[in-house]
């Protein structure tokens, strides 16, 4: 009994194993398949680099001709994105600075209040657009002229309904005496086969019944006009506040139309009209212009000297890896000079990545600018003695397209052919 109790339980205990064991096989399986569909796996890159000082001056040219006004000093230190000047003649700037908080706080809101006895230059025609919608939206909105027809119609129809109320009591009423006519008619009629009654007093029942029944049919007919009547009164009040809602509607998208180009307007406005920082750095003036003096397109108003310990290099991979790299990406430099396994490697990170192709006899590809700040390099074990033009190695990576991606672009390109 001992021997066979023990032989069902190995028994059970192996099937269990077994049953287990193709579980787990089946959900390793769906993981891997799952990968291979979904997960983009990672693809080293390698490529070339060389390092250029980051402190060269950054170029502020005029973008058209006028008079330039300075909102910030010589040797002033400026941020990334500060206005340090504007050009005189296109609009008052504080008017227009203002406009643009406007803007940019009413996204939810199309309707703004902007002042009207205001400098704005180029910006006028798409405000006075704007400001033209608003004042046709408000008076339609707060026009009393259609609820006031509609008013009217409402009360005529009241009128109308209780005019109708009393001509069916008519009727009914009619109907009645009518129909009683009707029966002394016909009664009159067989008391004069009878000779019970003259003719004249049947021919006279006979005109009662014919009489009222001329009246019980123009009460209909005059109930079928009223009904008419207060049907068009009724669609008369529905297309007027159909048309309102319409028009309306029309003066909504008309607002909206018109705010967005005055967005866009101003947006351009700054854009041709106000000077910016690229960088932070120190304001210079080399060509010793004044404020307010007349400058014309390309003219260098400023340059900007950068500060701090930001190295600047030009990268160089292979054409076929670019769809991966974007800007921001980080990417490790290994100088040549400086053995990785003894000193470690530089951390920079990527912007302003070439749109066209470079070729030479061995490959061709693209080139990006890396940014790297000296100040903060946990990874690099020595002091840098910095060079012009110093070269190494770039390593980065990117995320190649999944399995069942590049599985699916086979077939395609095999269906195609």
């Amino acid at each position: 009994m001992n021997e066979q109790m023990f032989y069902y339980k190995d028994t059970l205990l192996s099937r269990m194993a077994v049953r287990l064991s193709f579980i787990m096989i089946v959900i390793i399986c769906v993981i891997i398949i799952w990968l291979g569909i979904t997960c983009e796996w990672p693809s080293p890159v390698e490529g070339r680099f060389s390092l250029t000082k980051g402190c060269r001056p950054y170029s502020i040219t005029a973008q058209c001709r006028g008079e330039v006004s300075y909102l910030a000093n010589i040797n002033d230190t400026v941020r990334v994105d500060e206005p340090i000047a504007y050009m005189l003649g296109h609009g008052d700037y504080t008017t227009i600075v203002r406009l643009k908080h406007q803007l940019e706080d009413s996204d939810s809101n199309f309707i703004v209040e902007i002042q009207t006895n205001k400098f704005y230059g180029d910006l006028s025609v798409h405000i006075n657009n704007y400001i033209t919608a608003i004042n046709e939206y408000k008076i339609l909105s707060e026009s009393k002229i259609s609820d006031l027809n509609v008013r009217s119609n409402a009360e005529q129809i009241k009128s109308l309904r209780e005019k109708r109320s009393n001509i069916m009591e008519s009727i009914y009423r009619t109907e009645e005496e009518s129909e009683i006519l009707t029966n002394q008619s016909k009664q009159d009629s067989s008391l004069l086969s009878h000779g019970a009654i003259t003719k004249f007093e049947a021919e006279k029942s006979k005109l009662l019944s014919i009489q009222k029944q001329t009246e019980l049919l123009q009460l209909k007919s005059e109930l079928t006009i009223i009904d008419k009547y207060i049907s068009e009164l009724m669609n008369d009040s529905k297309i007027i506040k159909t048309l309102k809602l319409e028009e309306i509607a029309k003066l909504e998208n008309t607002i909206k139309t018109t705010y967005s180009e005055l967005k866009e307007a101003v947006a351009e406005w700054f854009n041709r009209y106000e000077l910016r920082t690229p960088i932070c750095g120190i304001l210079e003036n080399p060509l010793r212009i004044n404020n307010r003096q007349t400058v014309y397109v390309g003219t260098e108003i400023f340059r900007v000297l950068p500060v701090g310990d930001l190295v600047e290099g030009e990268i160089y991979f292979d054409a076929s890896k670019s769809y991966g790299i974007k800007e921001g990406m980080s990417v490790k430099l290994i100088l040549d000079d400086y053995d990785e396994n003894d000193y470690g490697f530089l951390v920079g990170h990527i912007k302003d990545i070439s749109s066209s192709i470079f070729k030479t006899n061995e490959l061709s590809g693209y080139t990006c600018i890396v940014m790297v700040d000296l100040s903060n390099q946990s990874a690099f074990h020595a002091p840098l003695d910095f060079k012009h033009g110093m070269s190494g190695i770039v390593k980065f990576n990117i995320h190649q397209k999944s399995l069942w991606d590049k599985f699916r672009i086979w077939l395609l390109r095999k269906s195609s052919t």
